[in-house]
């Protein structure tokens, strides 16, 4: 089910699509232990909500390839994608919203 999905996002779908899709699918192999193959798809949906213009997805997207990035012990890879998303963060100015 998991690929097949993916499989579809890979098709003929606009980019904002392909971005929220491959981030749903780079998380369930965040859940079941394939970080690697959660990178790849990370990478993939941060390019398509680059391409799609969403520029707060893309900083969550390097947030999150960071942090996977530092649970492969790819420490200086972790800090140069975090780095980057923060200033991304701070050049669009967003601020996510806290739970209270």
């Amino acid at each position: 089910m998991v690929e097949e999905t993916l499989a579809k996002a890979q098709g003929n779908v606009d980019e904002e699509v392909r971005a929220y899709v491959l981030g749903d699918v780079a998380f369930y192999y965040v859940e079941s232990g394939d970080l690697s193959r959660a990178v790849q798809l990370m990478s993939q949906g941060a390019a398509a909500a680059r391409r799609a213009g969403d520029r707060q997805k893309e900083s969550r997207f390097n947030a999150n390839l960071g942090f996977t990035y530092a649970q492969l012990g790819l420490y200086a890879q972790a800090r140069a994608t975090l780095e980057a998303g923060q200033a991304l963060t701070e050049a669009i100015r967003y601020r996510p919203r806290r739970q209270e």
